[in-house]
């Protein structure tokens, strides 16, 4: 069961943070909404996440739709770890607010953050040799 309610919304914020860290696009986050509705039964699924299938919107709507901040209850080293993934992926970020380098180390010191990207969006691949 996903985690994407309002009294228990951690599974959703992780999936937030990607998307404000740039480790995932907007295609990938629809990919991520799709799999939540093929996963949760129908009437367990808040209303919001079928109003998020095709979300292209800037970010900052997000939330108005959303009905609520999701909490991811990341660190910021964790948050750092996101835009290691982003680095990893070869993305070129929009205005990073660290070096690729630092990203990185985020990243290799919190290896459990690779992992439950891994988990969440398998349809992504990431190149290993760009990891560690």
């Amino acid at each position: 069961m996903w985690k994407i309610y309002r009294e228990n919304s951690h599974d959703l914020g992780f999936v937030l943070a990607n998307l404000f860290s740039q480790s995932i696009d907007i295609r990938e986050f629809n990919l991520w909404i799709d799999r939540v509705i093929l996963q949760m039964p129908i009437d367990e699924t808040p209303h919001y996440v079928f109003d998020l299938i095709d979300f292209n919107q800037g970010l900052c709507h997000i939330y108005k739709i959303i009905g609520f901040a999701p909490n991811s209850d990341l660190s910021e080293a964790e948050k750092n770890a996101l835009t290691g993934i982003a680095f990893a992926r070869n993305i070129n970020l929009y205005e990073p607010d660290m070096t690729k380098a630092e990203a990185l180390k985020a990243l290799e010191e919190n290896p459990h953050i690779l992992d439950r990207y891994r988990l969440f969006f398998p349809f992504i691949e990431i190149d290993q040799t760009n990891v560690f």
